[in-house]
């Protein structure tokens, strides 16, 4: 994870268990010197995202943390925008939310993701709540009723089109298509082409796994740093 003029950061995400566990997750992913903590949004697989937020923002003094990623399907713009507005409240300046196309949580419904089009509105919707408190969505009005601290939004992508996308829309990408230099200089090809605020600041994410030093993380399986 990168700042595009800064130091890279670390993070690590994990999937979300029983609630007093993943506080102790949190606090030791924070003690262990880690920029992020990633939290997946897959309903019925793992425990609710919002709800395993919390103890993150309660147990936590530094680290940054959010949705990786929730997505338009399962939950509606103003739903999502509400929840993340609200841990914003409780953490400012520390609240991240990720937004993809959706995976397991929408194949879980039996449904299929969501397209570039509706991935465009979901994120410009929610982003447009977020700051101004009013938004059209598929043709109806939505609200939100306060204005909480800024929340970067961030998507998650693997395919050109989608990269270009977050360049052009996003405050930053999750790139999950490896580490491999090549692989991550093509993906900044793709996110440069759609860029028309160069000048701002913008973080670029990249997935990987490895080892990680002896603690409650390293026990926990399925984690990804």
């Amino acid at each position: 994870m990168t700042d595009h003029d800064g130091p890279p950061k670390f993070g690590v995400a994990f999937l979300p268990g029983p609630p007093a566990e993943f506080s102790t997750w949190c606090r030791e992913a924070e003690a262990l010197g880690f920029d992020l903590v990633g939290i997946p949004d897959s309903q019925s697989i793992y425990r609710e995202n919002i709800v395993s937020s919390t103890p993150a923002a309660q147990q936590t003094a530094r680290v940054r943390f959010g949705p990786m990623v929730t997505n338009p399907i399962t939950r509606h713009p103003a739903v999502a925008a509400s929840a993340i507005a609200t841990l914003a409240e409780l953490a400012p300046g520390r609240v991240v939310l990720g937004i993809g196309t959706g995976d397991s949580a929408v194949h879980n419904l039996g449904l299929g993701p969501a397209n570039l089009a509706e991935l465009r509105e979901y994120v410009t919707t929610i982003r447009q709540l977020l700051l101004q408190g009013e938004a059209e969505y598929r043709g109806a009005p939505v609200r939100l009723t306060w204005r909480p601290p800024y929340v970067p939004i961030y998507i998650a992508a693997t395919g050109p089109r989608t990269m270009e996308l977050a360049g052009e829309i996003a405050d930053g990408i999750i790139i999950l298509n490896g580490l491999l230099p090549e692989n991550i200089e093509a993906s900044l090809r793709h996110i440069g082409a759609g860029r028309r605020a160069p000048d701002g600041r913008w973080k670029i994410w990249t997935c990987g796994g490895g080892p990680l030093p002896r603690s409650p993380i390293r026990e926990r399986p399925r984690s990804t740093a």
